[in-house]
């Protein structure tokens, strides 16, 4: 009965362990789909809930220095739905990617949040100046809230990561930028934000990848509460967040099995030593 006991109190922490530890991770996609297909019936990453729908963006190989696949941004939306809906009041959520933008692009592109089809705020690179890096606040609206870092170079590899933080009833939204693809999320906050927008905090179900004009690319797209998680996901989208984590769990629990029939196998008696002859 206690052996019984002990096992499944083990299975119980360790399905407790698998389940929340990759729970800071809210939606990650790496974007392993076939290169040369379209973006559109894909269904891979986690923390969403369904495909994506529509759209013109493509499959592309790996940007040099980067893991996993890459979206060729296309100029019709791909749109896709959350599994939980997350709002940006009374808490600080991460959204980080790799990113690109080809010599001569000239538009805006990047992933837009949006609320029941509602656009909120697009990330990537604002409608103006048309090639920098940046944040632009209700990007359908007559007179969009902008801020960019213009010191954005052509082909070259960005570590792109947009922190939100609610603070005095708005929510801000930092963009920190590195060419350095090995770092980690907190080196990141750790320098000066590129481009900064405060806006009324939002609520946000769906995300779309489209552009005004084809010469964008996005990698590794990973949204989180903590961030070295959203980061690391964005680095390492092979395998995905959480399988070497369960790969250790299992180990680990394994490991614990064999310990308690080590430790519950009974002690063979030794027979007594012999008393030497006087």
């Amino acid at each position: 009965m206690q052996r019984n006991w002990f096992c499944f109190t083990a299975l119980a922490l360790c399905l407790f362990s698998a389940s929340t530890g990759k729970a800071e991770v809210i939606f990650f996609d790496g974007f392993n789909y076939p290169v040369g297909v379209n973006l559109a019936g894909r269904n891979g990453g986690q923390g969403f809930a369904g495909a994506y729908q529509g759209g013109t963006s493509l499959i592309a190989g790996p940007l040099p220095g980067t893991m996993g696949n890459t979206v060729a941004v296309g100029t019709q939306g791909s749109l896709r739905t959350i599994s939980t809906p997350q709002d940006t009041q009374f808490s600080s959520l991460y959204l980080s990617f790799i990113s690109r933008v080809n010599s001569g692009f000239s538009g805006n592109a990047g992933i837009t949040l949006l609320n029941s089809g509602s656009q909120k705020i697009l990330l990537g690179v604002p409608t103006s100046p048309g090639s920098y890096l940046g944040i632009t606040s209700e990007p359908s609206g007559s007179s969009p809230s902008t801020s960019t870092w213009s010191s954005t170079q052509f082909d070259t590899n960005y570590l792109t990561l947009f922190e939100f933080v609610w603070n005095n009833n708005l929510t801000t939204v930092n963009m920190y930028v590195s060419t350095d693809l090995t770092t980690s999320g907190a080196s990141l906050l750790s320098n000066p934000a590129k481009a900064t927008l405060s806006r009324a905090a939002f609520t946000f179900d769906q995300i779309q990848i489209q552009g005004s004009t084809t010469g964008f690319s996005l990698a590794g797209m990973a949204l989180a509460n903590n961030v070295n998680e959203a980061v690391g996901a964005t680095l390492s989208p092979v395998p995905e967040p959480g399988t070497l984590l369960l790969g250790g769990i299992a180990a680990a629990c394994g490991g614990g099995g064999v310990w308690w029939k080590r430790r519950r196998r009974p002690v063979e008696k030794q027979p007594p030593a012999e008393t030497p002859a006087n």
